[in-house]
């Protein structure tokens, strides 16, 4: 009988110690990715730490705002996938400015932009799943 306890014990040691490492953490990969749609229009997405730690060379994701006296704050994103697909998506709506000016160096970025590029809706994740940039 102690020997059937000290199996079930070691097997169900075995079995928490496997679960365990195995839920240590959420981890998701997000490398730039673009959808055109017929129209044009589309969605861009990737996580900036996935895109700077990519071995293959094109992927980017990059956010530059741009502002001068008299004139509105403007944010221009680029986008490139690992495909070399490039896309620019811009706004001078101060709501989205703003969100993406606040998002950390590693978050993950998803942009809704029309035909011309300009972006409709952004949304910012930030959370310990994605990869922060790596040196």
């Amino acid at each position: 009988m102690r020997t059937k306890i000290v199996r079930c014990v070691a097997i169900t040691a075995a079995l928490a110690a496997t679960a365990g490492s195995a839920w240590a953490g959420q981890r998701q990969t997000a490398r730039p990715f673009i959808f055109f749609n017929p129209d044009g229009s589309g969605v861009a997405l990737g996580s900036i730490g996935d895109a700077r730690n990519s071995a293959n060379p094109n992927e980017l994701l990059a956010c530059t705002t741009q502002a001068s006296r008299g004139t509105e704050t403007f944010i221009s994103c680029t986008v490139i996938d690992a495909a070399g697909t490039f896309l620019q998506v811009w706004s001078g709506k101060p709501v989205l400015v703003e969100a993406i000016n606040g998002a950390p160096s590693d978050a993950f970025l998803h942009f809704i932009f029309l035909p011309t590029g300009q972006l409709t809706d952004v949304i910012v994740t930030r959370g310990s799943q994605y990869a922060p940039k790596l040196p």
